[in-house]
C-alpha cells in the first residue's frame, strides 16, 4: 500500500481514498464496494464501511484495510 502523510483513521473523500490504494481503481470502483459490496469466500456480502462527509461519502485507509479482511473470511 503507498504510503501516505494521513492518520489511517482519518476520513477523506472517496477519489481522495481511491487515489491512496494499490493499483488506484477508479473512484466508481470504490463507490461500488460502497454501495453494493462483495461477496467474501465465505458468500458473506460486505460493504466498505463509509462515512458522512460534506461533500458526499468518504471512508479511511483503516476502513479499507477491514473491508480486505472481511473479504479474506
Amino acid at each position: 500500500m503507498t504510503e501516505s502523510p494521513r492518520d489511517e483513521d482519518e476520513p477523506m473523500p472517496l477519489a481522495a481514498l481511491a487515489r491512496l490504494l494499490p493499483g488506484k481503481p477508479a473512484y466508481t470502483t470504490v463507490r461500488r464496494w460502497a454501495s453494493d459490496g462483495r461477496t467474501s469466500q465465505s458468500g458473506k456480502l460486505v460493504r466498505l464501511e463509509t462515512v458522512r462527509l460534506t461533500n458526499g461519502l468518504g471512508s479511511s485507509i483503516a476502513k479499507y484495510k477491514a473491508f480486505l479482511a472481511a473479504l479474506q473470511e
